[in-house]
């Protein structure tokens, strides 16, 4: 059976069609006039295939296309991202409720200050340290309650420049980790509805100006973030490899295959039906400027950068995070976001 993008009236001019995989005219007007500028026909026709995937509808702002400036082969090009309003996140749960007969509801919001204190309320200009959300799925089949925390450091997604928080980040930093730690809660309730789906909140992540003045090999990274600290000497195991943060030359005793970065790809949520975004991912982060056609292609130094930025993920977002801080280094290093 067939279902509506939207549960809208049909007839409405502007109402995705069931089964529509493209834009017509006046909906790419529609579009343009609302900010997606420069997409291509392949652009709108991915844009398409994502609205019809989630029944989420663009024109009410659900889900949007943004257009971002990369620096590919000494020239600035336009890349077009696909994103989620928090708005649009709940409508997607909500229909995964429904779907799989159960109930979605979210505890009480707990927001963390620097001794780890909760608190139900954050009533202070100065940012959370973190915040925990909940949300618990109540079979109304079985009557069993199965709880998805999350717990987030706003240091890990707080957008930045120089340093200091930017944009929504300096003014309800509160709520914008609250709104990163939903969606992630509802991406480990929902795996399979919220795959490839993510907040524009969860990619705003960026290089402060400090991190910029330092060598690339030591910026500290989502990855850098993740990482437990090193243990003491007389605490590594005989035998045991410690990265020594001055020795950039220092190798692994064994080379990393890609059969071990293709696991960390697994570990972190990836499936083979996104084998092009995995692709895409290692590619960037290994510093390619092209997509290569496999992991087993990235030469062996590639593969073990690669394998230790993953490493230090713990999900999805953390590789998206990571990904956008790669967008906005490569920019910095080209001169900045301008032509």
């Amino acid at each position: 059976m067939t279902t509506a993008l939207v549960r809208a009236d049909e007839s409405a001019p502007l109402a995705l069609r069931p089964g529509q995989m493209i834009f017509d005219d006046l909906q790419q007007r529609a579009l343009a006039q609302m900010g997606v500028k420069n997409a291509t026909k392949a652009d709108l026709a991915v844009f398409a295939h994502v609205c019809h995937r989630t029944m989420l509808d663009p024109f009410t702002r659900q889900i949007y296309m943004i257009e971002r400036r990369e620096m590919v082969n000494g020239k600035w090009v336009s890349k077009q991202s696909i994103q989620t309003g928090i708005d649009g996140f709940r409508v997607i749960r909500d229909r995964a409720a429904e779907r799989t007969d159960c109930e979605a509801e979210l505890e009480d919001t707990i927001w963390y200050d620097a001794d780890n204190q909760p608190h139900t309320e954050w009533l202070w200009d100065t940012p959370p340290v973190a915040c925990r959300v909940v949300l618990v799925k109540h079979s109304n089949k079985t009557g069993r309650a199965l709880r998805f925390p999350a717990v987030l450091r706003t240091a890990a997604y707080m957008a930045t420049k120089d340093g200091k928080p930017v944009s929504q980040w300096k003014t309800q930093p509160d709520h914008m980790i609250e709104k990163c730690c939903e969606a992630f809660a509802c991406r480990r309730a929902f795996p399979n509805d919220f795959a490839g789906v993510y907040l524009e909140e969860e990619m705003q992540r960026t290089i402060s100006g400090d991190d910029r003045e330092r060598p690339a090999a030591r910026k500290v990274t989502a990855a850098d973030i993740m990482q437990p600290d090193p243990p003491a000497d007389d605490e590594v195991a005989e035998g045991e490899l410690v990265d020594d943060p001055s020795d950039q030359g220092a190798k692994q005793e064994e080379p990393v295959t890609a059969q071990q970065v293709n696991d960390e790809f697994k570990r972190l949520g990836f499936t083979v039906r996104q084998q092009p975004e995995v692709l895409h991912a290692a590619s960037m982060i290994a510093g390619r400027t092209a997509d290569v056609n496999a992991i087993a292609d990235l030469e062996p130094a590639e593969l073990a950068e690669l394998h230790q930025r993953l490493h230090g993920c713990g999900n999805r977002g953390d590789v998206v995070a990571l990904l956008a801080q790669i967008n906005e280094s490569r920019g910095d290093r080209d001169g900045g976001g301008d032509e």
